[in-house]
């Protein structure tokens, strides 16, 4: 439960952050943030698994960095999702997804 907590409040951390470093990206206000959080863990937990399944030719002809368009386009969609997180363009959310999951390898990497 505690881990759970730990990624959560990462996840809200990461869209903050990543607002705050890129203009392609908005939030309005904390609760959009939270919100953004819960929609993009449930995205990630539901969708993103049977993407990277339909996507395994071209994570091998890409050595792994169609990943990170995968990531792109779940940030993208939670932000067509949730009202008062603004994604502006594809490009964006690629970058937004990057920053994101460096934050999360950090985080992981220090409470482990």
């Amino acid at each position: 439960m505690k881990t759970l907590l730990i990624r959560f409040l990462t996840l809200v951390g990461g869209i903050l952050l990543t607002s705050y470093l890129l203009p392609g990206i908005e939030v309005e206000g904390a609760s959009a943030a939270l919100a953004a959080a819960l929609v993009l863990g449930v995205l990630n937990l539901l969708l993103k698994p049977l993407l990277r399944l339909v996507s395994v030719p071209l994570n091998l002809l890409t050595f792994g960095l169609f990943r990170l368009v995968i990531n792109g386009f779940i940030l993208w969609t939670t932000g067509v999702l949730v009202e008062g997180f603004l994604i502006i363009d594809f490009l964006s959310a690629l970058a937004g997804a990057v920053i994101i999951s460096i934050l999360g390898i950090l985080v992981q990497e220090l409470i482990h």
